[in-house]
């Protein structure tokens, strides 16, 4: 391989975001690959295309490998699914040609040990989403990492750089924000490992798209700025609501960034991301998991949640909200 070129590639890959700004070391265990397979360096591959549905299969999380997914996950690729193709669509909407939603493979100098034992070869990662591509699509060689273990991948966009540049990125609801907030939003996000896209859209859902730092809730609760801090919380964060909405948004994002590294690592999905903010005991769980009741503080605080009206408010009706302002996001990119 030679980096500039292009070469069609089929496989296993992630999001540009997953890895960038890590060493070797920290890859392999992100990836799943056993200690010292990027001892002798690694390609690193980024998509000028996109599959077609039919052209990648949903492949869990790094946590498991490929030899291990059937037995763990099922059948998630199941050709009868009827919703098959819907999840693709959606799933394909994170990605991008741009930025660090780009489609990455990483192609180790040391190939695969077929005399090795697959449990001891690729271990559990950390649990980064992946796929696996089934048609090869067009790549282009990025970089080449060596140095291990304390090389990093620094990829050419879509990276925030410690010495405070970073190349012009589109992010959804960018063209509501600054050029600074965009930047800051982007390193935040990297920081406390989830989607900026996701980050962007909670921030503009809980401040009713003013990207506020003062933004007050308005169903009465002690809720301000960027992701409604309430009173607790900023006690928590070791500052007040009212010191929140003094800051500037830029300077509110670094609490953003506080709040969110307590579940660092655990935000995979659009909803469980939100949960985060509204109702942490609900991450991981299922759609049909109950959020608030009728009768309660916090159903009358977001009774609007509740598009049936059946007095219970699921985790499945606060997704079509935050998926319906993501995809507004999507038209008010920068």
């Amino acid at each position: 391989m030679q980096v500039g070129k292009m070469a069609f590639q089929a496989g296993f890959v992630t999001k540009q975001i997953n890895i960038q700004g890590h060493t070797l070391a920290e890859i392999e265990k992100r990836l799943g690959f056993h200690k010292g397979r990027l001892r002798n360096g690694a390609y690193f591959l980024v998509a000028e295309e996109l599959p077609s549905n039919s052209g990648f299969l949903f492949a869990g999380y790094t946590q498991v490998a490929d030899h291990r997914t059937a037995k763990i996950y099922g059948n998630i690729n199941d050709p009868k699914d009827p919703g098959g193709d819907i999840k693709k669509r959606n799933v394909k909407r994170t990605w991008s040609l741009h930025g660090s939603a780009r489609l990455v493979k990483v192609v180790p100098v040391i190939k695969h040990n077929e005399h090795m034992n697959l449990d001891k070869q690729y271990m559990p990662g950390s649990g980064i989403p992946q796929w696996k591509l089934i048609k090869p699509v067009r790549f282009r060689v990025e970089s080449f990492v060596s140095n291990y273990p304390s090389g990093r991948f620094i990829p050419s966009q879509g990276f925030y750089h410690a010495i405070g540049t970073q190349n012009t990125e589109s992010i959804y609801f960018g063209s509501k924000v600054s050029a600074e907030f965009r930047a800051e939003a982007q390193r935040v996000a990297q920081s406390v490992d989830i989607d900026v896209n996701y980050l962007m859209t909670i921030m503009a859902f809980e401040t009713a798209g003013s990207f506020s730092p003062s933004q007050k809730n308005l169903n009465g609760s002690s809720g301000t700025g960027l992701i409604q801090f309430m009173s607790f919380t900023a006690t928590h964060l070791n500052t007040t609501t009212e010191k929140l909405s003094k800051m500037t948004a830029v300077e509110q994002l670094k609490y953003v960034e506080k709040y969110f590294m307590d579940y660092k690592g655990k935000l995979k999905t659009l909803e469980d991301t939100y949960m985060a903010v509204l109702y942490p005991k609900a991450i991981g769980q299922s759609l049909d998991y109950v959020l608030f009741t009728k009768g309660s503080l916090a159903y009358t605080q977001n009774e609007k949640l509740d598009a049936d009206k059946d007095g219970k408010i699921t985790k499945k009706e606060v997704s079509a909200k935050i998926n319906a302002k993501y995809l507004e996001g999507a038209k008010l990119k920068n």
